[in-house]
C-alpha cells in the first residue's frame, strides 16, 4: 500500500512513517514532504520519494504522488492552511480517483481545551468524560493558534465522507504529545537535564492534562488508516489518550499538571521542590509585528502554547480502538500495542531516555588523575564547566558513598567528571567494582560428612584449605568513559608547586609524590591505568602537561572525548568556544603585561633610590657647569669686535682661502662655506 506523509522530517512525521510502514510480510510504500528549511539528513530512509510544490513541475508531480496513494496523513503540528488546502485539491475531483482513499488529519485536545463537559447531555450514571463521539461539542482557546485547527478539522470533515465519496477524511486528536525527543515538554525536560532549577506549577496545580506517546498516537492512526469496520460518516473523530491508573483506583484519569512536572524533575534534576506561582497572564504578541525576529516571535509563541497547556483542565476517554486488547498488535515489543499506556511519570525514565537519545545528548562520565601539581584539578574544573556537568572529588575514604553519588539521577543523564587525585588500583576499585556472591559448588550424595572434614591426603600430608578468592563486577553504569592522566617529570612538578604553593610546603609536595608513586607502581599491576586498561576496558589519554598552557590542555582533552562526535548537551558552539578561548587569552595576556609594567616600574623605583644619595652632588657638578659657560659668554660679549675677529674668524677664514687657491674647486664660495663649517665642527670638538 502507497502511503503519503507530510513533513516527514518532523518531530510526529518520523514518528509516523516508523508506525505506518509495517505491514504483514514487509513494507508500506512511503512519500512525503520536508518541512520548509528541513535537513536531509532528518528524513527516514524508509521514505521512498519526496515531494514539494515550490516550482509548476514539482506540483504537477506531487499531486500524481498524493492521488497515487491510498492514504494521506497530514498533522497540524507541522502543517499550514495553505498545505492543507494542496493536498486535499488533489480529492476534489472524484473521477480522478482510482481507488478508496482515506484521508487522515492529526490534531491535538486542545481544540477541546474550553469544552464544557456538564453542557453535555448523558445518560444517567455514565461518566462525564469527554469522548470521541463529541466531537462537535469541541471548544478551542479564544485567541489561540487552535481556533484555526478546529477550522481546518472542520473543513476535512465536510469536504469529505459525503455520499459517493471516495474519500474518508478521518481526525485523530492526540493528548498532549511526550517521547522521542519531546514537543511542547520539551523546556521542561531542558531545565531538568541541565539542572536549572525553573520549573514552577501554575495555580494549584490539580487541572488534569491527558497525554499520550507519540508512538501510541501513530498506532491509533494505523489502527483506523485501512479498517473497514471505520465509519467516516457516523464516527470520523478518535482520541488518542493514555490510561493512567491511580492507586486504588480501576478507572483511568489524566495526570494532573503537579504530577507531571514533578515527575520530570524527580526523575532528570537535583531533588527539590517544584513551587506554586500564580497563573501568568496571556503572552501578548502580534505575529505581523516588525519589532520582534522570527526567533523571538516563536521563543513568544512556545511558551504562550506551553502555558495553554499546562492550564488545560479535562476528563477524556480514549477511542475504543485503543482501549481493544489486539490494539495494534503488530507493534513490538509490548504484546498489548501499546507503547506508553500507563503514561508518562509511570515511564518516566523510559520517556527521559528517548529525549536524551533524540536530542543527543551524552552521559560524559570523565575521570582525571596524576601525580600533585600537574594540573589535574583545573583541567577537571574545565572539563565541568565546558560539558556542563558536576564536578566530585574521589575521598580517600567513603567509597559506597561515592559509587551512590555517581549513580544519582544528574550523574546518570549528565554525567560527571571526577578528580582521582592521587588514587591508584585499590581507591578506583572500590568505588567502580562490587562483590558478587560466588555460589557454593553442589555436594554430590554420600560424599558428605564421608572425609569431609578430613585435613589429611592420602600420603598423611597436611591439606592447605582452600580459599576461595572474592568475584567482583563492574558498575558498567557509572564507569567512566574518558580516562586522563596527566604526566609531568618529578623534578618540573617541584618547580610548579613552588611556583604555586611556595617554596616553605615542599615536604608536603614530597609526601604527595611519595604517596602517588607508591599507589601507581608501574612495576606492578596494581596501578590506576592497568584497572582502566584490563579490567574496565576503558582507553586512557596519557597527558604530558611540560610546555603547554591550561587552554592547550583543555583543548587536548576535548579533541580526545569528541573523538566520536562531538555531544550536543546545549553545549556553545564551536564558534562561541573559539572567542572564550580567545578572551581567555586576551585576559591573561594583559594580566601579564601589567605585571610586567609593575615590575619595571618596581626596578625604576628602586634605582631611584640607589642614586639618590648622590644625587645633590650631581646637581652641584650641574650647577658649577653652567656658571663656567655664563662666564666664557660674558668674557666674550665683553671682547672688542677687532680683537674677536683676529682671534676667532681671521685666521680660519685665511687657511680657507689658501685652501681654495690649492684646490680651485668649480663654486669656491660653496667650497669655501664648506670648509669653514667642517673647521668650526673641528674645533668645538677639541678640548
Amino acid at each position: 500500500m502507497r502511503i503519503f506523509i507530510h513533513n516527514v522530517d518532523t518531530f510526529v512525521g518520523k514518528i509516523l512513517v516508523n508506525e505506518l510502514r509495517r505491514a504483514e510480510g514487509g513494507c508500506h510504500r512511503t512519500f512525503g514532504t520536508m518541512s520548509p528549511g528541513g535537513s536531509q539528513d532528518e528524513v527516514p530512509a524508509a521514505v521512498k520519494r519526496l515531494c514539494a510544490r515550490d516550482d509548476p513541475k514539482k506540483v504537477s508531480k506531487m499531486l500524481s504522488t498524493l492521488q497515487s496513494c491510498k492514504v494521506v496523513v497530514l498533522d497540524l503540528y507541522s502543517c499550514s492552511r495553505e498545505d492543507l488546502d494542496f493536498a486535499m485539491r488533489a480529492f476534489r475531483n472524484a473521477e480522478e480517483i482510482e481507488t478508496d482513499v482515506t484521508f487522515i488529519l492529526i490534531s491535538s485536545v486542545m481544540v477541546w481545551a474550553h469544552t464544557d463537559s456538564k453542557a453535555i447531555t448523558r445518560e444517567p450514571g455514565t461518566s462525564e468524560a469527554l469522548r470521541d463521539s463529541d466531537y462537535l461539542h469541541r471548544e478551542p482557546p479564544a485567541g489561540s493558534k487552535f481556533e484555526q485547527w478546529k477550522e481546518m478539522e472542520d473543513l476535512v470533515l465536510s469536504t469529505f465522507n459525503r455520499e459517493g465519496s471516495k474519500v474518508k477524511g478521518l481526525i485523530v486528536a492526540g493528548g498532549i504529545l511526550y517521547g522521542a525527543g519531546e514537543g511542547v515538554f520539551q523546556s521542561l525536560f531542558k531545565k531538568a537535564w541541565c539542572g536549572e532549577m525553573e520549573h514552577a506549577i501554575l495555580g494549584k496545580g490539580t487541572n488534569a492534562i491527558p497525554t499520550v506517546h507519540v508512538r501510541d498516537l501513530a498506532r491509533l492512526v494505523r489502527s483506523v488508516m485501512d479498517n473497514p469496520d471505520v465509519n467516516a460518516a457516523e464516527a470520523p473523530y478518535f482520541l488518542a489518550v493514555d490510561q493512567p491508573l491511580r492507586q486504588g483506583s480501576e478507572t483511568p484519569a489524566p495526570l494532573t499538571q503537579a504530577e507531571l512536572v514533578q515527575g520530570i524533575v524527580d526523575e532528570m534534576c537535583d531533588p527539590f521542590k517544584v513551587p506554586y506561582v500564580h497563573e501568568p497572564e496571556p503572552f501578548a504578541f502580534d505575529p505581523e509585528s516588525t519589532e520582534l525576529d522570527a526567533a523571538a516571535q516563536a521563543e513568544l509563541m512556545e511558551k504562550e502554547e506551553l502555558r495553554l497547556t499546562m492550564l488545560l483542565n479535562l476528563q477524556m476517554q480514549a477511542s475504543k480502538q485503543m482501549l481493544d486488547p489486539e490494539f495494534s498488535a503488530m507493534a513490538e515489543p509490548h504484546p498489548s500495542g501499546w507503547h506508553c499506556k500507563e503514561g508518562m511519570v509511570k515511564h518516566i525514565r523510559m520517556i527521559a531516555q528517548e529525549f536524551c537519545e533524540t536530542r543527543k545528548l551524552r552521559a560524559m562520565r570523565v575521570l582525571v588523575a596524576g601525580p600533585p601539581a600537574s594540573g589535574k584539578s583545573t583541567l577537571a574544573e574545565n572539563v565541568s564547566k565546558h560539558f556542563r556537568i558536576p564536578h566530585h572529588d574521589l575521598p580517600a575514604d567513603g567509597f559506597k558513598q561515592m559509587t551512590d553519588t555517581l549513580s544519582e539521577r544528574v550523574c546518570r543523564y549528565r554525567g560527571y567528571v571526577l578528580d582521582a587525585g592521587l588514587a591508584g588500583f585499590d581507591r578506583v576499585n572500590k568505588v567502580f567494582r562490587y562483590e558478587v556472591e560466588v555460589p557454593k559448588e553442589p555436594v554430590e550424595e554420600g560424599q558428605e560428612g564421608e572425609g569431609a572434614g578430613d585435613a589429611e591426603e592420602e600420603g598423611g600430608e597436611p591439606r592447605e584449605p582452600v580459599v576461595k578468592q572474592p568475584e567482583f563486577a563492574l558498575h558498567d553504569d557509572i564507569v567512566p568513559s574518558f580516562v586522563i592522566v596527566t604526566q609531568a617529570p618529578p623534578k618540573v612538578l617541584e618547580g610548579f608547586w613552588i611556583r604555586s604553593h611556595g617554596a616553605q610546603t615542599l615536604d608536603k609536595f614530597r609526601k604527595q609524590m611519595e604517596e602517588y608513586e607508591l599507589a601507581n607502581n608501574a612495576e606492578t599491576s596494581m596501578h590506576l591505568t592497568a584497572f582502566f586498561l584490563e579490567v574496565a576496558k576503558v582507553g586512557i589519554l596519557n597527558l604530558p602537561i611540560v610546555g603547554r598552557d591550561e587552554d592547550e590542555l583543555f583543548e587536548s582533552t576535548r579533541i580526545y572525548m569528541e573523538e566520536q562526535g562531538r555531544p550536543f548537551n546545549y553545549l556553545p558552539t564551536e564558534e562561541e568556544v573559539a572567542t572564550e578561548v580567545r578572551e581567555r587569552r586576551e585576559q591573561r595576556f594583559r594580566a601579564e603585561a601589567e605585571q610586567r609594567c609593575k615590575a619595571k616600574l618596581a626596578a625604576m623605583k628602586e634605582l631611584g633610590e640607589a642614586h639618590e644619595e648622590d644625587s645633590e652632588q650631581r646637581q652641584q657638578l650641574r650647577r658649577r657647569l653652567i656658571a663656567e659657560h655664563e662666564v666664557a659668554q660674558q668674557q666674550l660679549q665683553e671682547m672688542p669686535l677687532r680683537d674677536y675677529l683676529m682671534e676667532y674668524m681671521i685666521p680660519s677664514l685665511t687657511e680657507g682661502l689658501i685652501e681654495v687657491c690649492k684646490v680651485l674647486p668649480d663654486n669656491p664660495s660653496e667650497y669655501l662655506a664648506n670648509y669653514l663649517e667642517e673647521h668650526a665642527s673641528s674645533a668645538a670638538a677639541e678640548p
